[in-house]
């Protein structure tokens, strides 16, 4: 039943459910700060002249943050594709030819002297 509301890319099925995700923590947090009282910034929302304001602006704070980090993980925690023969074909790894060795030996170098100045 609830396929029918979910898209059919899997792609974005990842991103929709993980943001989802993400927007309930950011929820449970801001009904955790709300009801704990937390450095009394409950007391605070509560005496204010709008309170719904302030709600609604850190829940959605919260919601652009936990459901981006959500989706960034669910992302970064997709495996990489690879050939038939097994090689991956995901760009950023580079063959390193010809680099300069991992530890380079150390060479004194000639400073010249010059001529201190002297503070008046």
């Amino acid at each position: 039943m609830l396929n029918r509301f979910l898209p059919e890319n899997p792609l974005f099925r990842l991103l929709l459910i993980n943001g989802l995700i993400g927007t309930a923590v950011a929820i449970l947090l801001v009904a955790g700060l709300m009801i704990t009282d937390a450095h009394r910034i409950g007391t605070l929302i509560i005496n204010s002249e709008n309170p719904a304001l302030p709600i609604i602006v850190l829940t959605l704070g919260l919601v652009i943050t936990f459901g981006s980090v959500a989706m960034g993980m669910a992302i970064m925690s997709l495996p990489l594709e690879t050939d038939d023969e097994g090689t991956s074909n995901s760009g950023g790894h580079r063959d390193r030819v010809n680099a300069l060795p991992s530890h380079p030996a150390l060479r004194p170098i000639t400073v010249p002297a010059t001529r201190q100045r002297q503070i008046r």
